[in-house]
């Protein structure tokens, strides 16, 4: 009997030596990229929220706000070359957004934390 439990648990640990490439500790330290369109699509609420609460314009669309800025989004970040945003990076810039000042949605240049906008 004791001979079967130590040779199950001599299986269990090869298994979990070679068996499990994705648990090295290399690919546990690597950041998944977020695809263009998720990244779109987490940013536009932020930045519609912020533009709503800045604009307290009755002509503001909130729908047409999340269209036209995730689709833009989208779009440009196609164009770039080498993106890579991880969730760290996607989080730090919605952080960015929702703490930048109002004034800042006129700016053509994107809040710090936001730099793969450009």
């Amino acid at each position: 009997m004791r001979s079967i439990t130590s040779l199950v648990a001599v299986a269990i640990i090869a298994l979990g030596i070679f068996g499990c490439t994705k648990c090295s500790p290399k690919a546990l330290m690597e950041k998944k990229a977020i695809t263009v369109e998720a990244i779109g699509g987490a940013l536009a609420p932020a930045i519609c929220e912020k533009y709503s609460s800045c604009n307290q314009s009755p002509e503001f669309n909130k729908e047409q706000c999340l269209k036209d800025i995730g689709t833009g989004i989208t779009e440009n970040l196609k164009q770039a070359k080498d993106l890579k945003v991880d969730q760290d990076k996607l989080d730090a810039c919605l952080k960015a957004i929702t703490a930048s000042p109002c004034e800042a949605l006129n700016s053509s240049a994107p809040p710090t934390g936001c730099e793969f906008l450009q």
